[in-house]
């Protein structure tokens, strides 16, 4: 699979959309379709960070908001940066939630820890717009967040699921399900490891899903940093109440 898939860029077109000011059509566009598409024939087995991602931005994409949070912590609880960007732009933006900006700074801060320099000018970005006491009100959930979200916690969290799979591999393709594909049609549990099924599905990794980078924790983690680039637009700031 050539590293310019179209699988390798849904989260930016997602993160991007999010992150919009006002609410439009954008979602039913036929680029957010083929993302969709693919995400569903992508197997996420023992890529829980993937699980929550692709199925947040599945019903992110059907405004049905309360699920796609709830699979966005899925996939922030483990380390998957474009989940938790997400719960910190539907923060600011009110969606499922209430507008609360001081929660969106704290899960935008979070979702900078790495540095990628896009995420960290979201960030900065509604740091600007907020005040002196709310900056700091953000920097105190941050920390709480981070205690089950951040990095330090949350990666071992992910490179366990890794290995646990890793163990698993049965040296050939038939031993794995086609993970979002199963879920999004059957809604099941997103810990569900089900029977061997198609042998075609896609794989989030350009080597294809048996490489190492796919399963060694370090390569993974430097493979998905590649991936994650491009620019969000903060809107408007809702006033708590």
């Amino acid at each position: 699979m050539s590293a310019m898939n179209p699988l390798h860029l849904a989260p930016l077109v997602f993160v991007l959309l999010i992150g919009r000011a006002q609410a439009d059509d954008s979602m039913d566009s036929d680029r957010v379709k083929d993302a969709l598409r693919d995400m569903g024939r992508t197997s996420t087995w023992y890529h829980d960070d993937l699980t929550g991602e692709y199925l947040g931005f599945k019903y992110y994409a059907q405004k049905r908001y309360p699920e796609a949070l709830h699979y966005f912590e899925l996939g922030a609880y483990y380390a998957d940066k474009p989940s938790q960007i997400s719960i910190g732009l539907m923060y600011l933006k009110g969606e499922g939630v209430e507008a609360t900006p001081v929660t969106a700074l704290a899960w935008l801060e979070l979702a900078a820890e790495r540095g990628y320099p896009t995420y960290v000018a979201t960030r900065d970005r509604l740091r600007a717009k907020l005040k002196p006491q709310q900056i700091s009100q953000a920097a105190e959930l941050r920390e709480q967040l981070a205690m089950k979200y951040g990095d330090a916690v949350a990666k071992p969290r992910l490179a366990a699921e890794l290995a646990s799979g890793l163990r698993r591999q049965t040296g050939s393709r038939a031993g794995f399900d086609t993970g979002v594909q199963i879920l999004f049609l059957e809604a099941i549990d997103p810990h569900h490891r089900g029977p061997p099924s198609l042998l075609d599905a896609r794989t989030p990794c350009p080597g294809g899903f048996w490489v190492q980078e796919c399963w060694r924790p370090e390569l993974y983690f430097a493979m998905r940093d590649k991936q994650l680039n491009g620019t969000v637009e903060v809107g408007a700031v809702q006033e708590q109440r």
